[in-house]
């Protein structure tokens, strides 16, 4: 069996947890299968007192359990019960879960169900599912209730999105070279995966916050299977319709093939392009560069690819006007790849990884796509990330983790410190930066009373 794709997927899944609360730290599950992602864990230094394989079929099981020192149930249905009972008089949940099918979401989602509570009381809050689309699909023998159920809960934005979804297959199918893949079947596959996961997202009180999107070739028995993994860091929001079809539509695609991850471009064509109204209507609230992106992919393929060359530029506010003035379309207001918080308090840090986890933090404020290139930059950037060439995006991810949860008192006062002078403005910027990331209002008394700090620290 080809494990490369696969491999990728498991370690990327563990990096994208490891933004959000130390490895070490975090309480993963995954269903057990052939054993891969248990030896990820192994290799890792993953807790065995703090990671679950879940397997039902008792021949994998034998080997798991020979193989892997893990904590194992037998059953994904009654996971919550068993995980309760050894974390008990404990209110941590499972940072990242993976529910990695053989087959699809639809036939598995009211035994997972249960689980998303555990994920709703974790510091990380990371969830990650992959499916198979060779497999048989309800969404498409069903595909007219489908329809209909997501013009009742997201309204005129159902077919907007179904046309991204389209245009996504048709480029991957493009990219792929598969004539054999069919680009409409794949869209209302992933059409019908919104839908179910927006009803378990919003009865559990959970919308993502930020999402990725994998497309790859799996081997099993030298048998090709077209696989799909979706990452995604949850918040604790009910879900908002408008709020999960902004963030599926401008999550990254990432198409693995030859070991390599490559960034898929995908845009709706020119007819099409009286959607960018509706589009724009339920844009309120988000930044300028969320805006502009949403555009671009409804407007067609040249604007995506003018913007998708210009977004790690360091002039890009002044080169994308230029480069959409050529097309009627005004873009003011974007920011730079990594921008920096308002006014000048962050002159005055003098440390590069300290710097770097302020711009960090304000990139994630900004959206994902704007922190997906914060983290790009950052990466390439030897004196953050390391000289080494593996594990550039985990020293990264590290960084920004040590900025939260019960990191953030001590990053806080190691900020204060290091601004000299100058701590009052920056104790402002991080509460104005902290409250966009977690939705709540968070004021400055807030956080220097979370980091102890007198006032004589902040001024």
């Amino acid at each position: 069996m080809n494990e490369s794709p696969k491999l990728s997927i498991v370690e990327g899944f563990l990096d994208f947890v490891e933004r959000f609360v130390p490895l070490r730290e975090a309480y993963l599950a995954t269903l057990g299968g052939w054993g891969l992602e248990a030896r990820v864990w192994r290799e890792r230094g993953i807790l065995p007192e703090r990671a679950w394989l879940i397997e039902s079929q008792k021949a994998f099981s034998r080997q798991l359990i020979s193989r892997f020192p893990f904590r194992y149930c037998s059953s994904l249905k009654q996971f919550p019960r068993a995980f309760r009972a050894v974390r008990a008089g404990s209110s941590h949940g499972v940072d990242g879960f993976h529910l990695d099918l053989c087959g699809t979401y639809e036939r598995s989602d009211t035994f997972f169900n249960p689980s998303l509570p555990l994920i709703k009381e974790s510091r990380g809050r990371c969830f990650a599912v992959t499916v198979a689309d060779q497999r048989r699909n309800t969404s498409l023998e069903n595909f007219d209730e489908i329809t209909s159920a997501c013009r009742t809960h997201f309204g005129a934005s159902a077919d907007a999105l179904f046309a991204h979804l389209l245009a996504t297959q048709q480029e991957l199918a493009r990219r792929q070279e598969d004539s054999s893949f069919d680009p409409e079947k794949g869209a209302r596959r992933e059409l019908g995966l919104v839908l179910r996961l927006w009803t378990a997202f919003s009865r559990h009180g959970l919308s993502p916050d930020l999402m990725e999107r994998y497309v790859y070739v799996s081997y099993r028995q030298n048998q090709p299977f077209r696989m799909r993994t979706y990452f995604f860091r949850l918040g604790t929001s009910y879900a908002q319709e408008r709020v999960l079809l902004r963030v599926w539509s401008e999550s990254p695609v990432y198409l693995m093939s030859r070991g390599e991850r490559l960034l898929v471009t995908c845009a709706l064509q020119k007819e099409t392009m009286p959607v960018i109204k509706n589009a724009a209507s339920g844009l309120k609230g988000q930044h300028s560069y969320a805006k502009l992106s949403t555009l671009c992919h409804a407007a067609g393929e040249e604007f995506v690819a003018a913007l998708q060359s210009l977004e790690a530029d360091a002039e890009l506010g002044r080169r994308v006007r230029e480069a959409f003035a050529d097309y009627g379309v005004t873009a003011a207001g974007v920011p730079a790849a990594v921008a920096p918080a308002t006014g000048t308090v962050f002159d005055h840090v003098p440390d590069k990884r300290m710097l770097a986890q302020l711009k960090l933090l304000v990139a994630r404020s900004e959206g994902p796509q704007s922190f997906e290139v914060a983290r790009m930059q950052f990466a390439s950037d030897r004196e953050v990330a390391g000289v080494a060439k593996k594990g550039k995006f985990r020293a990264v991810g590290a960084l920004y983790a040590h900025t939260q949860g019960k990191h953030r008192p001590a990053f806080i006062k190691r900020a204060i410190g290091a601004v000299n002078g100058q701590g009052e403005e920056l104790l402002k910027e991080l509460a104005r930066i902290y409250s966009r990331i977690e939705g709540v209002e968070i004021t400055p008394e807030m956080l220097r009373t979370e980091a102890c700090l007198g006032t004589e620290h902040s001024t």
